[in-house]
C-alpha cells in the first residue's frame, strides 16, 4: 500500500515538472525585438506579451519612452508596441482586481498621454471604467503606438495584459460572470449536501468543512474584485489587504478541517502540534509584518502547510482511515491549482496561457470541495454500516441472553419437577414400608421367627434411611432465590452512571430502601442498568431519580426523569428492537441518542416477560417519564 502511494506521488511530481518545463519553454527569453503587433478591425483579442519590447532596446534611444522608463520606481516597467492601419477603439485589459501602484501611458508620434494612474489609496471611482477588473479604454489612431506600464501588484507579480475589442471583452466578461456563478452555486450545493449528511452522524468535522467552504466562497468574489466594486469602493486600503486576510482564513479553515477529520489530537499528537504552530504563524504574519510583506509571509506559510497537509493526508492513507484517499486528492488539487499554478501565473510563468491564472484557485476550491464532500459522505456511509453491524451484534447478544435465560428457567423447572416426582415416589414407597414394621413385630412375638424378623427389620431400616436421604437431597436441590437489598442495588447502579450524569449537568440519585427482594440479582441489575442508562442519555437537564414504591399486590422499582417525555404512540413503539426516542428541543439530543442501538427497552421488556415481571411506562410530554419494573407479591 505504501509503495503504491509513493509511486503515485512520484508520478504526480514528474507531471508537475513537465508542466513547469513546458511553461518555461513558452517564455520569450532573449527573443529578438518584435517589429510591433498589428491591430485591425477584425482583431477581437490580442495577448500583448507577444508585443513586448525588451527594456534594453529603448534605454539608449533617449526618446520619450526611454525617459519614462528610466524614472526610478519600485516594481515593474513594461513597454508594448502596436501598429494600427486605421482608427480603432480597443480596451486594454489588465486582468487584476487591484494594484498597489499603476501608471499607464500611451505614446503616439512622440507625445505621451497618461491614461490611468492609481495608488493603494485610490478609490474605486478613480478607475477608467467601472468594472471589477482593471481595464483602460484606448483610442488607436492609424500609425505606431507604444503602451508603457509601470506597476507594483501583490507579491511583485506580473501583469498579463490583453487587447480586446469592446464587443469581445463584453462577451468574455459575461462568460466569466456565468462561470463564477456556476462555481459558487456548485460549492454551496455541496455544502448543503454535507449539512444534510452531517445531521445523521456526530462529528465536528462537518462543521469544520462548512467553515472551510464558506471561507472559500468568501474568497472567490475578492479574486474577481466584486467586493471593491460593490461593498467597499471607498476603502482602497482595506481592499489591497483583504486578499491576504481571506487567504489566511481559508488556510486556517483547511487546518481546522484536518484536525477534526483525522482527529489529530488523539491519533497524531505531533501533527496536531505542527498544525497549532501553523495557526500561530498565520496570526503573527497578519499582526506583525508590514502590509506589503504579508503576502510574502503568507506564501511561506502556505508552502509549509502544503507539505504538512500532504503529510497528514498520506499518514491517514497509510493507516487506512476512512476518507483518507479522497482527502489526499482534495488537498493535492488545492495545492496544485491554488498554490503552485497561481504562484506561477502571478510571476508570469502561467503554465496554461490560454487560462486566466486567477481562475486556478477557483478550480482548486471546487475540486477540493468536491473531494472533501465525497470523503465526508464516505465516512457517513461507513458510520451507518458500522452502526448496522453493531446493532445486529447487540440483537444477537440480546437473543442469546434471552435464550440462555429461557433454557435456564426451563432446566430449573424440569429439575424441580423431577425432584418433586422422585420425592413423591419416595414418600409413597415409605408408607408400605412403615406398614411392614407392624408385621415384623408380629413375627418377633414368635420365638422361632425372631432372627428372621430382625433381619427384615434391618433391611427395612436401611431402605427407609435411603428414602429419607433421597427426599432430603431433593429438598436441597430446589433453586434458592437471591436475597437482594433494594438500597444496595440502587447505590451500585447509580454509582455506575454518576460520572456520565455529572458531565451533562444532571442530578442523579436514589431513595434508599431497606426492602428485601427475592429473585435473580443478575436480572434485576441488568434491568435497572438499562432503564437508568436510557434516562441519563435522553435527559438534557434536571434530574434522574431511582426508588421503590409499594403497591397493592407487589412493589414497583421506579426510574423517574425530567426528560422530553413521550407520546402514547411512542411508548409501545420504543419497546420494539432498533427503535430510539427523539428528544425535543435539545440541539445535540438526536446526535447523542444515535450513540445507542435502540435495544434497551426491548431487552427490559423481554427479560421481564421471562421472569414474571412487568415493564410499566408513564410519561408526560415535555415534563418527564417514569419507567417501572412491577414485581408481583408472589415473586417477592
Amino acid at each position: 500500500m505504501c509503495k503504491l502511494m509513493l509511486n503515485k506521488l512520484a508520478s504526480f511530481g514528474r507531471l508537475l515538472l513537465v508542466m513547469l518545463l513546458l511553461a518555461a519553454s513558452l517564455l520569450p527569453v532573449n527573443a529578438a525585438v518584435p517589429t510591433g503587433c498589428v491591430v485591425t478591425p477584425q482583431t477581437t483579442m490580442l495577448q500583448l506579451t507577444a508585443c513586448q519590447l525588451p527594456l534594453s532596446s529603448v534605454a539608449a534611444k533617449g526618446d520619450v519612452a526611454s525617459a519614462l522608463l528610466q524614472q526610478v520606481t519600485d516594481g515593474r516597467q513594461e513597454l508594448y508596441q502596436l501598429h494600427s492601419d486605421q482608427p480603432i477603439a480597443a480596451v486594454l485589459w489588465l486582468g487584476v482586481p487591484d494594484v498597489f501602484r499603476l501608471e499607464v501611458y500611451q505614446l503616439f508620434q512622440g507625445q505621451p498621454q497618461l491614461l490611468l494612474q492609481l495608488h493603494d489609496d485610490s478609490p474605486f471611482s478613480a478607475r477608467a471604467t467601472g468594472t471589477a477588473r482593471l481595464q483602460v479604454p484606448l483610442q488607436l489612431a492609424a500609425g505606431e503606438h507604444q503602451i508603457v506600464l509601470k506597476y507594483y501588484i501583490h507579491a511583485n507579480g506580473r501583469l498579463q495584459p490583453h487587447l480586446y475589442s469592446p464587443q469581445a471583452l463584453q462577451s468574455a466578461q459575461t462568460r466569466q460572470h456565468l462561470l463564477n456563478g456556476l462555481l459558487l452555486g456548485g460549492m454551496l450545493t455541496m455544502l448543503l449536501v454535507i449539512l444534510l449528511y452531517g445531521s445523521v452522524a456526530e462529528s465536528s468535522s462537518y462543521l469544520a468543512y462548512c467553515g472551510l467552504v464558506l471561507a472559500q466562497v468568501l474568497m472567490l468574489p475578492q479574486f474577481e474584485g466584486y467586493y471593491f466594486q460593490w461593498l467597499w469602493p471607498d476603502a482602497p486600503w482595506w481592499n489591497v489587504q483583504a486578499p491576504v486576510w481571506f487567504a489566511s482564513l481559508a488556510l486556517f479553515s483547511h487546518g481546522v478541517f484536518a484536525l477534526t477529520f483525522f482527529q489529530l489530537p488523539q491519533r497524531y499528537p505531533r501533527l496536531y502540534r505542527l498544525h497549532l504552530a501553523l495557526f500561530l504563524l498565520i496570526a503573527l504574519n497578519l499582526l506583525l509584518l508590514p502590509n506589503q510583506l504579508q503576502i510574502h509571509g503568507l506564501a511561506l506559510v502556505a508552502l509549509g502547510y502544503t507539505l504538512l497537509g500532504l503529510t497528514t493526508a498520506v499518514r491517514g492513507f497509510v493507516d487506512r482511515l476512512p476518507g483518507a484517499v479522497l482527502y489526499l486528492a482534495g488537498t493535492a488539487a488545492l495545492m496544485l491549482f491554488s498554490a503552485i499554478m497561481l504562484s506561477l501565473g502571478v510571476i508570469g510563468l502561467n503554465p496554461i496561457p490560454a487560462i486566466d491564472f486567477f481562475d486556478y484557485p477557483k478550480f482548486g476550491f471546487v475540486l477540493e470541495t468536491a473531494f472533501f464532500s465525497a470523503a465526508l459522505v464516505s465516512r457517513v456511509r461507513q458510520f451507518r454500516q458500522q452502526q448496522a453491524e453493531q446493532r445486529l451484534r447487540r440483537l444477537a447478544e440480546a437473543d442469546e441472553l434471552l435464550l440462555a435465560e429461557r433454557q435456564k428457567t426451563e432446566a430449573q423447572q424440569l429439575a424441580q419437577q423431577s425432584s418433586l416426582r422422585l420425592a413423591s415416589a419416595s414418600h409413597d414407597i415409605s408408607q408400605p414400608l412403615a406398614s411392614l414394621r407392624f408385621a415384623i413385630e408380629t413375627l418377633r412375638s414368635r420365638g422361632d421367627e425372631a432372627p428372621l424378623a430382625d433381619h427384615i427389620d434391618r433391611t427395612l431400616s436401611y431402605a427407609q434411611t435411603l428414602l429419607k436421604d433421597l427426599i432430603a437431597d431433593c429438598q436441597l436441590q430446589q433453586p434458592t432465590p437471591d436475597e437482594i437489598w433494594a438500597g444496595q442495588l440502587f447505590h451500585q447502579v447509580v454509582a455506575d452512571y454518576q460520572q456520565t450524569a455529572r458531565q451533562k449537568g444532571l442530578q442523579l440519585g436514589y431513595i434508599d430502601s431497606s426492602f428485601q427482594l427475592h429473585g435473580s440479582y443478575l436480572v434485576l441489575n441488568r434491568l435497572l442498568h438499562n432503564l437508568v442508562g436510557n434516562a441519563v442519555r435522553y435527559t438534557q437537564q434536571g434530574r434522574v431519580l431511582v426508588g421503590l414504591r409499594r403497591r397493592n399486590g407487589g412493589v414497583e422499582i421506579q426510574v423517574l426523569d425530567t426528560g422530553p417525555g413521550l407520546l402514547p404512540a411512542q411508548i409501545s413503539q420504543l419497546q420494539q428492537p432498533f427503535t430510539q426516542g427523539q428528544q425535543q428541543g435539545a440541539p445535540h439530543a438526536n446526535t447523542e441518542a444515535r450513540q445507542g442501538f435502540g435495544l434497551g427497552l426491548y431487552i427490559v421488556k423481554s427479560l421481564c416477560e421471562q421472569h414474571q415481571l412487568e415493564l410499566r411506562v408513564r410519561s408526560t410530554l415535555h415534563r418527564g417519564s417514569c419507567f417501572s419494573i412491577w414485581v408481583p407479591e408472589q415473586t417477592l
